[in-house]
C-alpha cells in the first residue's frame, strides 16, 4: 500500500517538474522528457503486466496536462508500449536497466511521431520529425541515467518472493 501511495506522489513530482521546468526550457528541438526514463524504471521495478498499466496511467495523465496539444490517449498507448517494452526486458535480461531505457528513449518520440501521423496530426511531418528528433533524442540520453537513478533511489529495489515448502515429499 505505501509503496502505491510512493508510486503516486512520484509520477505526481515528476509529472509537475516536466510541465514546469522542462517543458519550458528554452532549447533548440525541445526540452527533454522525464517521463519516458521514469516509466522505464518504474516498469523495470514492476515487471511487463503492471509496466503496460504505469506506463498508461502516466501516459493519460501526460495526455491531460493543460498545455497537451494532442489528440488524448495518444502519449498512453506509447507509454504503455514502452512501459511493457521495459518490463518484458526485466524478464529477460534483469541488469539491463539502463541499456533498456536508452532504447526506450530513442524509440518513443519515434512511436509518438508514428501514432501522430497515423491519426493526421499535422504537425508531424518527415521534416518536423528530422529536425526535431535528434535534439530530442540527444536530451533524452543525457537525462536517462539521472531520472533511472531518482526514481530507482524513491521507489527502492524490486520486491522478491520467496516461497518455502511447508510440506516435504514422501
Amino acid at each position: 500500500m505505501l509503496r502505491g501511495v510512493v508510486l503516486v506522489v512520484a509520477v505526481a513530482a515528476l509529472l509537475v517538474v516536466q510541465v514546469t521546468v522542462a517543458d519550458r526550457l528554452a532549447l533548440p528541438g525541445g526540452g527533454p522528457d522525464l517521463v519516458v526514463p521514469a516509466v522505464v524504471t518504474m516498469s523495470f521495478l514492476r515487471g511487463a503486466r503492471a509496466g503496460a498499466v504505469i506506463g498508461f496511467a502516466v501516459g493519460l495523465a501526460v495526455d491531460i496536462l493543460p498545455p497537451a496539444d494532442h489528440v488524448i490517449g495518444e502519449y498512453a498507448l506509447v507509454l504503455c508500449l514502452i512501459g511493457f517494452f521495459a518490463g518484458r526486458a526485466r524478464e529477460r535480461a534483469p541488469g539491463a536497466v539502463l541499456s533498456a531505457a536508452v532504447v526506450c528513449a530513442v524509440a518513443a518520440p519515434l512511436l509518438a511521431a508514428g501514432l501522430a501521423a497515423l491519426l493526421g496530426d499535422p504537425r508531424a511531418g518527415q521534416a518536423v520529425l528530422v529536425r526535431s528528433w535528434i535534439p530530442l533524442v540527444a536530451y533524452n540520453l543525457l537525462t536517462v541515467p539521472v531520472v533511472v537513478w531518482a526514481v530507482g533511489r524513491a521507489l527502492g529495489r524490486e520486491r522478491t518472493r520467496v516461497v518455502r515448502r511447508i510440506w516435504r515429499r514422501a
